[in-house]
């Protein structure tokens, strides 16, 4: 189901998106390894096949200051195949905390 491109196809689609992209909109999203490392340690507990990303908006500012109200952010889930072969999101194990581009966006791709 997945396939590796080059650098330069995926610069290509990456730009063809962005091209009619409002300033100030979500261009990419920087995940920790921690988050990667936590959704494949639930590989021991869960029957997982993939990881759900939703876009996501905050509805209040963070008390650590890590986000404001209104600016978008990623919520990551690992999900496992249900009875019917659909991916269903695994309850207990929604992640976020991403850098956003914009405002962090160094070595984003230009």
């Amino acid at each position: 189901m997945s396939t590796v491109i080059s650098a330069a196809k995926a610069k290509e689609y990456i730009l063809n998106y962005r091209k009619d992209l409002p300033p100030g909109e979500m261009r990419s999203a920087w995940v920790n390894r921690d988050i990667i490392d936590a959704i494949i340690g639930l590989s021991s507990t869960n029957a997982l096949d993939g990881i759900r990303i939703y876009l996501a908006r905050y509805t209040e500012d963070d008390p650590g200051a890590r986000f404001v109200k209104d600016t978008d952010t990623v919520i990551f889930v690992p999900t496992e195949e249900n009875a019917s072969g659909d991916a269903k999101d695994i309850k207990t194990a929604y992640f976020n905390y991403t850098r956003i581009c914009p405002p962090v966006c160094k070595d984003d791709i230009e």
